[in-house]
Protein backbone atom coordinates (compact mmCIF):
# COMPACT_ATOMS: atom_id res chain seq x y z
CA UNK A 1 0.00 0.00 0.00
CA UNK A 2 2.84 2.39 0.88
CA UNK A 3 4.48 1.96 -2.54
CA UNK A 4 1.10 2.34 -4.23
CA UNK A 5 0.55 5.68 -2.45
CA UNK A 6 4.03 6.86 -3.47
CA UNK A 7 3.35 5.94 -7.07
CA UNK A 8 -0.06 7.65 -6.98
CA UNK A 9 1.46 10.81 -5.51
CA UNK A 10 4.10 10.86 -8.24
CA UNK A 11 1.41 10.47 -10.89
CA UNK A 12 -0.63 13.35 -9.44
CA UNK A 13 2.45 15.58 -9.35
CA UNK A 14 3.02 14.82 -13.02
CA UNK A 15 -0.59 15.46 -14.04
CA UNK A 16 -1.09 18.44 -11.72
CA UNK A 17 2.31 20.05 -11.09
CA UNK A 18 2.76 22.61 -8.38
CA UNK A 19 2.56 25.99 -10.08
CA UNK A 20 4.05 28.67 -7.89
CA UNK A 21 1.95 31.69 -8.85
CA UNK A 22 4.19 34.51 -9.95
CA UNK A 23 3.48 37.63 -7.93
CA UNK A 24 3.75 41.13 -9.33
CA UNK A 25 4.73 42.28 -5.85
CA UNK A 26 2.81 44.95 -3.93
CA UNK A 27 -0.14 46.58 -5.71
CA UNK A 28 0.25 50.18 -6.95
CA UNK A 29 -2.06 51.48 -4.23
CA UNK A 30 -2.85 51.39 -0.55
CA UNK A 31 -6.20 51.33 1.22
CA UNK A 32 -6.74 54.90 2.35
CA UNK A 33 -10.07 54.24 4.09
CA UNK A 34 -12.72 51.56 4.48
CA UNK A 35 -16.03 52.01 6.26
CA UNK A 36 -19.55 50.54 6.23
CA UNK A 37 -22.03 52.22 3.87
CA UNK A 38 -25.36 52.37 5.67
CA UNK A 39 -26.90 54.10 2.64
CA UNK A 40 -26.20 51.19 0.29
CA UNK A 41 -26.90 48.52 2.89
CA UNK A 42 -30.34 50.07 3.40
CA UNK A 43 -31.24 49.08 -0.18
CA UNK A 44 -31.35 45.47 1.00
CA UNK A 45 -33.44 46.12 4.12
CA UNK A 46 -36.85 44.95 2.91
CA UNK A 47 -39.74 44.18 5.25
CA UNK A 48 -42.03 42.58 2.70
CA UNK A 49 -41.56 40.40 -0.37
CA UNK A 50 -37.83 39.68 -0.59
CA UNK A 51 -36.50 39.91 2.97
CA UNK A 52 -32.97 38.59 2.67
CA UNK A 53 -30.47 36.64 0.61
CA UNK A 54 -26.79 36.01 0.06
CA UNK A 55 -24.57 35.72 -3.01
CA UNK A 56 -25.03 39.31 -4.21
CA UNK A 57 -23.32 39.38 -7.59
CA UNK A 58 -24.07 42.47 -9.69
CA UNK A 59 -23.85 42.95 -13.45
CA UNK A 60 -24.12 46.34 -15.10
CA UNK A 61 -26.85 46.52 -17.75
CA UNK A 62 -25.82 49.98 -18.89
CA UNK A 63 -25.74 53.40 -17.31
CA UNK A 64 -29.23 53.22 -15.79
CA UNK A 65 -29.54 49.76 -14.26
CA UNK A 66 -27.76 46.73 -12.87
CA UNK A 67 -28.80 43.14 -12.30
CA UNK A 68 -28.21 41.59 -8.89
CA UNK A 69 -28.16 37.83 -8.32
CA UNK A 70 -28.82 36.25 -4.94
CA UNK A 71 -28.50 32.74 -3.57
CA UNK A 72 -30.87 31.31 -0.95
CA UNK A 73 -33.48 34.02 -0.46
CA UNK A 74 -36.24 34.56 2.07
CA UNK A 75 -39.68 35.68 0.91
CA UNK A 76 -42.49 36.90 3.14
CA UNK A 77 -42.81 39.61 5.77
CA UNK A 78 -40.87 40.90 8.74
CA UNK A 79 -43.08 41.83 11.67
CA UNK A 80 -42.27 42.51 15.30
CA UNK A 81 -38.59 41.84 14.72
CA UNK A 82 -38.90 38.40 13.11
CA UNK A 83 -39.60 36.76 9.76
CA UNK A 84 -43.22 35.70 9.57
CA UNK A 85 -43.88 32.35 7.82
CA UNK A 86 -40.85 32.74 5.55
CA UNK A 87 -40.41 30.84 2.31
CA UNK A 88 -36.92 30.00 1.08
CA UNK A 89 -36.02 29.81 -2.63
CA UNK A 90 -32.56 28.86 -3.91
CA UNK A 91 -32.02 31.95 -6.06
CA UNK A 92 -33.62 35.28 -6.81
CA UNK A 93 -32.67 38.50 -8.56
CA UNK A 94 -33.29 42.21 -8.55
CA UNK A 95 -32.92 45.16 -10.88
CA UNK A 96 -31.25 48.20 -9.40
CA UNK A 97 -32.37 51.29 -11.28
CA UNK A 98 -30.55 54.62 -11.16
CA UNK A 99 -32.96 57.52 -11.54
CA UNK A 100 -32.01 61.14 -10.85
CA UNK A 101 -29.24 60.07 -8.51
CA UNK A 102 -31.51 57.75 -6.52
CA UNK A 103 -31.29 53.97 -6.29
CA UNK A 104 -34.39 51.80 -6.40
CA UNK A 105 -34.30 48.01 -6.30
CA UNK A 106 -37.06 45.73 -7.63
CA UNK A 107 -36.90 42.05 -6.67
CA UNK A 108 -37.97 39.01 -8.68
CA UNK A 109 -38.41 35.31 -8.01
CA UNK A 110 -40.02 32.47 -9.90
CA UNK A 111 -43.47 30.90 -9.64
CA UNK A 112 -44.02 27.15 -9.93
CA UNK A 113 -47.46 25.58 -9.62
CA UNK A 114 -48.71 28.81 -8.10
CA UNK A 115 -46.02 28.97 -5.39
CA UNK A 116 -42.84 31.05 -5.09
CA UNK A 117 -39.79 29.31 -6.55
CA UNK A 118 -36.27 30.00 -7.76
CA UNK A 119 -35.87 32.08 -10.91
CA UNK A 120 -33.51 29.51 -12.45
CA UNK A 121 -33.63 25.75 -11.84
CA UNK A 122 -31.73 22.78 -13.35
CA UNK A 123 -33.54 20.09 -15.31
CA UNK A 124 -32.74 17.60 -12.55
CA UNK A 125 -35.37 18.38 -9.92
CA UNK A 126 -33.25 17.19 -7.00
CA UNK A 127 -30.57 19.77 -7.89
CA UNK A 128 -30.59 23.55 -7.53
CA UNK A 129 -28.65 26.62 -8.67
CA UNK A 130 -26.68 29.17 -6.72
CA UNK A 131 -25.39 32.16 -8.69
CA UNK A 132 -21.91 32.73 -9.99
CA UNK A 133 -20.86 35.84 -11.87
CA UNK A 134 -22.09 37.01 -15.26
CA UNK A 135 -21.55 39.50 -18.07
CA UNK A 136 -23.66 41.63 -20.42
CA UNK A 137 -22.79 42.68 -23.97
CA UNK A 138 -25.99 44.54 -25.03
CA UNK A 139 -27.16 41.63 -27.20
CA UNK A 140 -27.35 38.94 -24.55
CA UNK A 141 -26.85 38.34 -20.86
CA UNK A 142 -24.58 35.50 -19.74
CA UNK A 143 -24.91 34.07 -16.24
CA UNK A 144 -22.85 31.39 -14.52
CA UNK A 145 -24.45 29.17 -11.91
CA UNK A 146 -23.19 26.55 -9.49
CA UNK A 147 -25.24 23.34 -9.65
CA UNK A 148 -25.67 21.73 -6.24
CA UNK A 149 -27.43 18.83 -4.56
CA UNK A 150 -28.35 18.19 -0.94
CA UNK A 151 -26.43 15.49 0.94
CA UNK A 152 -26.58 13.94 4.40
CA UNK A 153 -22.94 14.77 5.04
CA UNK A 154 -21.49 17.89 6.62
CA UNK A 155 -22.50 20.16 9.49
CA UNK A 156 -25.96 21.80 9.54
CA UNK A 157 -26.16 24.51 6.91
CA UNK A 158 -23.43 22.88 4.79
CA UNK A 159 -25.10 19.62 3.74
CA UNK A 160 -24.74 20.04 0.00
CA UNK A 161 -22.31 19.09 -2.75
CA UNK A 162 -21.15 21.16 -5.71
CA UNK A 163 -22.00 18.92 -8.68
CA UNK A 164 -21.05 21.13 -11.60
CA UNK A 165 -21.42 24.49 -13.31
CA UNK A 166 -23.84 25.91 -15.86
CA UNK A 167 -23.73 28.84 -18.25
CA UNK A 168 -27.07 30.48 -19.06
CA UNK A 169 -27.64 32.79 -22.01
CA UNK A 170 -30.60 35.15 -21.64
CA UNK A 171 -31.68 36.05 -25.16
CA UNK A 172 -33.86 39.05 -24.28
CA UNK A 173 -32.27 40.76 -21.26
CA UNK A 174 -34.01 44.09 -21.95
CA UNK A 175 -37.40 42.49 -21.25
CA UNK A 176 -38.79 42.07 -17.76
CA UNK A 177 -37.11 39.12 -15.97
CA UNK A 178 -40.53 37.45 -15.82
CA UNK A 179 -40.41 37.30 -19.64
CA UNK A 180 -36.82 36.19 -20.09
CA UNK A 181 -36.04 33.41 -22.54
CA UNK A 182 -32.91 31.51 -21.68
CA UNK A 183 -30.81 28.51 -22.63
CA UNK A 184 -28.54 26.58 -20.29
CA UNK A 185 -25.35 24.68 -21.18
CA UNK A 186 -23.16 22.73 -18.74
CA UNK A 187 -19.62 23.96 -18.24
CA UNK A 188 -16.82 21.35 -18.18
CA UNK A 189 -16.49 19.59 -14.85
CA UNK A 190 -15.41 16.13 -13.74
CA UNK A 191 -15.27 15.05 -10.11
CA UNK A 192 -14.05 11.47 -10.47
CA UNK A 193 -10.59 10.28 -11.48
CA UNK A 194 -9.37 13.83 -12.00
CA UNK A 195 -10.80 17.04 -10.64
CA UNK A 196 -11.63 19.79 -13.10
CA UNK A 197 -11.68 23.29 -11.60
CA UNK A 198 -15.01 25.04 -11.33
CA UNK A 199 -15.33 28.13 -13.53
CA UNK A 200 -17.66 31.12 -13.37
CA UNK A 201 -16.76 32.38 -9.90
CA UNK A 202 -15.89 35.69 -11.61
CA UNK A 203 -16.45 36.93 -15.18
CA UNK A 204 -14.72 39.64 -17.18
CA UNK A 205 -15.30 40.87 -20.72
CA UNK A 206 -12.00 42.03 -22.22
CA UNK A 207 -11.62 42.75 -25.94
CA UNK A 208 -13.00 39.79 -27.90
CA UNK A 209 -13.22 37.28 -25.04
CA UNK A 210 -15.05 36.62 -21.85
CA UNK A 211 -12.72 35.43 -19.11
CA UNK A 212 -14.13 32.97 -16.59
CA UNK A 213 -12.22 32.75 -13.34
CA UNK A 214 -12.51 29.55 -11.40
CA UNK A 215 -11.35 27.73 -8.33
CA UNK A 216 -10.51 24.30 -7.05
CA UNK A 217 -13.03 23.75 -4.25
CA UNK A 218 -11.00 20.83 -2.90
CA UNK A 219 -7.35 19.91 -2.70
CA UNK A 220 -6.16 17.46 -5.34
CA UNK A 221 -2.63 16.17 -5.66
CA UNK A 222 -0.35 19.16 -5.23
CA UNK A 223 -3.13 21.70 -5.84
CA UNK A 224 -4.35 23.59 -2.80
CA UNK A 225 -8.01 24.12 -2.09
CA UNK A 226 -8.89 27.68 -3.11
CA UNK A 227 -6.38 27.85 -5.97
CA UNK A 228 -7.68 30.32 -8.58
CA UNK A 229 -7.49 29.53 -12.31
CA UNK A 230 -8.65 31.15 -15.55
CA UNK A 231 -10.50 30.08 -18.70
CA UNK A 232 -11.74 32.05 -21.69
CA UNK A 233 -14.08 31.82 -24.66
CA UNK A 234 -14.41 34.18 -27.62
CA UNK A 235 -17.48 36.38 -27.97
CA UNK A 236 -18.39 34.72 -31.27
CA UNK A 237 -18.23 31.22 -29.82
CA UNK A 238 -20.05 32.40 -26.72
CA UNK A 239 -22.93 33.80 -28.76
CA UNK A 240 -23.38 30.29 -30.20
CA UNK A 241 -22.96 28.71 -26.74
CA UNK A 242 -20.13 26.62 -28.15
CA UNK A 243 -18.76 25.66 -24.74
CA UNK A 244 -16.36 23.11 -26.27
CA UNK A 245 -14.19 26.01 -27.42
CA UNK A 246 -13.40 26.95 -23.81
CA UNK A 247 -9.66 27.35 -23.21
CA UNK A 248 -7.70 27.24 -19.95
CA UNK A 249 -4.67 29.34 -19.04
CA UNK A 250 -1.97 26.74 -18.43
CA UNK A 251 1.62 26.54 -17.26
CA UNK A 252 3.99 23.67 -18.06
CA UNK A 253 7.67 23.25 -18.91
CA UNK A 254 8.36 26.88 -17.97
CA UNK A 255 5.88 28.34 -20.45
CA UNK A 256 2.33 29.65 -20.25
CA UNK A 257 -0.25 29.02 -22.95
CA UNK A 258 -3.96 28.56 -23.67
CA UNK A 259 -5.21 24.98 -23.95
CA UNK A 260 -8.51 23.14 -24.33
CA UNK A 261 -7.40 20.83 -21.51
CA UNK A 262 -7.35 21.89 -17.84
CA UNK A 263 -4.64 19.34 -16.94
CA UNK A 264 -1.90 21.96 -16.49
CA UNK A 265 -4.01 24.89 -15.30
CA UNK A 266 -1.86 27.72 -14.03
CA UNK A 267 -2.62 28.83 -10.48
CA UNK A 268 -3.06 32.61 -10.51
CA UNK A 269 -3.06 32.84 -6.73
CA UNK A 270 -4.06 30.81 -3.67
CA UNK A 271 -6.47 31.35 -0.76
CA UNK A 272 -9.14 32.31 -3.28
CA UNK A 273 -12.88 31.88 -2.91
CA UNK A 274 -15.82 30.25 -4.64
CA UNK A 275 -17.34 33.74 -4.92
CA UNK A 276 -15.31 36.71 -6.14
CA UNK A 277 -15.17 39.51 -8.70
CA UNK A 278 -12.56 40.75 -11.15
CA UNK A 279 -13.31 44.27 -12.37
CA UNK A 280 -11.78 47.50 -13.55
CA UNK A 281 -11.79 50.35 -11.05
CA UNK A 282 -12.23 53.96 -12.10
CA UNK A 283 -8.90 55.79 -12.10
CA UNK A 284 -6.75 52.64 -11.85
CA UNK A 285 -5.36 50.85 -14.88
CA UNK A 286 -5.75 47.09 -14.99
CA UNK A 287 -8.06 44.94 -12.89
CA UNK A 288 -8.78 44.27 -9.24
CA UNK A 289 -9.84 40.91 -7.80
CA UNK A 290 -12.02 41.11 -4.70
CA UNK A 291 -12.83 38.13 -2.49
CA UNK A 292 -13.16 36.86 1.05
CA UNK A 293 -9.87 35.26 2.01
CA UNK A 294 -10.24 31.50 1.70
CA UNK A 295 -13.98 31.89 1.08
CA UNK A 296 -14.98 32.30 4.72
CA UNK A 297 -13.80 34.69 7.42
CA UNK A 298 -13.53 38.38 8.33
CA UNK A 299 -10.86 39.49 5.84
CA UNK A 300 -11.77 40.77 2.38
CA UNK A 301 -8.73 40.77 0.10
CA UNK A 302 -8.00 42.66 -3.10
CA UNK A 303 -5.27 42.04 -5.67
CA UNK A 304 -4.22 43.97 -8.77
CA UNK A 305 -3.11 42.91 -12.23
CA UNK A 306 -2.62 44.71 -15.54
CA UNK A 307 -3.90 41.67 -17.45
CA UNK A 308 -6.68 39.11 -16.89
CA UNK A 309 -4.18 36.24 -16.59
CA UNK A 310 -1.82 38.09 -14.27
CA UNK A 311 0.68 38.23 -12.76
CA UNK A 312 -1.38 39.25 -9.75
CA UNK A 313 -0.06 41.40 -6.94
CA UNK A 314 0.29 40.40 -3.34
CA UNK A 315 -3.04 40.57 -1.48
CA UNK A 316 -4.07 43.62 0.50
CA UNK A 317 -6.78 43.60 3.16
CA UNK A 318 -9.46 45.97 1.89
CA UNK A 319 -11.71 45.48 4.91
CA UNK A 320 -11.81 43.48 8.11
CA UNK A 321 -15.42 42.64 8.96
CA UNK A 322 -16.04 43.47 12.63
CA UNK A 323 -18.75 40.89 13.34
CA UNK A 324 -18.09 37.91 15.60
CA UNK A 325 -20.09 34.72 16.02
CA UNK A 326 -21.34 34.80 12.41
CA UNK A 327 -20.36 33.15 9.15
CA UNK A 328 -18.80 35.89 6.99
CA UNK A 329 -18.31 35.29 3.28
CA UNK A 330 -18.97 36.34 -0.36
CA UNK A 331 -16.88 39.50 -0.57
CA UNK A 332 -17.40 41.15 -3.98
CA UNK A 333 -16.98 44.52 -5.70
CA UNK A 334 -19.70 46.46 -7.57
CA UNK A 335 -18.29 48.91 -10.05
CA UNK A 336 -21.67 50.38 -11.02
CA UNK A 337 -22.04 51.77 -7.48
CA UNK A 338 -18.71 53.60 -7.45
CA UNK A 339 -18.89 57.36 -7.91
CA UNK A 340 -15.26 58.53 -7.86
CA UNK A 341 -11.78 57.39 -8.90
CA UNK A 342 -10.18 54.76 -6.71
CA UNK A 343 -13.42 53.92 -4.96
CA UNK A 344 -14.61 50.32 -4.57
CA UNK A 345 -18.03 49.46 -3.20
CA UNK A 346 -17.83 45.99 -1.66
CA UNK A 347 -20.56 43.79 -0.25
CA UNK A 348 -20.20 40.73 1.94
CA UNK A 349 -22.73 38.34 3.42
CA UNK A 350 -23.48 37.14 6.93
CA UNK A 351 -25.13 33.93 8.05
CA UNK A 352 -26.24 32.54 11.39
CA UNK A 353 -25.98 28.96 10.18
CA UNK A 354 -29.55 27.83 10.83
CA UNK A 355 -32.98 28.60 9.41
CA UNK A 356 -34.46 28.87 12.90
CA UNK A 357 -32.08 31.67 13.86
CA UNK A 358 -32.65 33.44 10.55
CA UNK A 359 -36.34 33.67 11.47
CA UNK A 360 -35.73 35.40 14.80
CA UNK A 361 -32.75 37.48 13.57
CA UNK A 362 -33.85 39.16 10.33
CA UNK A 363 -31.16 41.81 10.86
CA UNK A 364 -28.35 39.45 9.78
CA UNK A 365 -29.07 37.69 6.49
CA UNK A 366 -28.72 40.30 3.75
CA UNK A 367 -25.70 41.96 2.05
CA UNK A 368 -23.59 44.46 3.97
CA UNK A 369 -21.99 47.27 1.97
CA UNK A 370 -18.57 48.82 2.52
CA UNK A 371 -17.00 51.86 0.84
CA UNK A 372 -13.28 51.44 0.21
CA UNK A 373 -11.07 54.25 -1.05
CA UNK A 374 -7.73 53.43 -2.65
CA UNK A 375 -4.79 55.79 -2.93
CA UNK A 376 -2.18 55.34 -5.65
CA UNK A 377 1.42 54.85 -4.52
CA UNK A 378 2.87 54.22 -7.98
CA UNK A 379 2.22 56.42 -11.00
CA UNK A 380 0.71 54.40 -13.84
CA UNK A 381 1.38 55.23 -17.46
Amino acid sequence: MRFLMIALTALLLFLFPVVDPASAGPPPFTVKSAAPSSEITAIFRQNEGWTGGDGAYSISLGERSALWLFGDSYLGKIRDGRREDPLLVNNSLSLLNFCKGERAMEFYWGIENGFPAAVFSPEKKSHFYWPGDGAYDSEALYLCFKELAFTDEGPPGFQFSWCGDTLIRVQNPKASPAEWKWKASPLPFQSTGTVTPHVGTACLFDNDCIYLYGVYDQAFGSIEKGSVILARISRSELSQMNIKSLQYWCSHDNRCYWSSSPVHCAVLFTEGATEMTVQAVNGIEGYIATYTRGGMGPDIFIRHSMYPEGPWSDPVTAYHCPETGLYLYAGKAHRELSTKPGQIIITYCRNLGSLEEDVIRPDVYFPQAVEVQLEMTVRQK
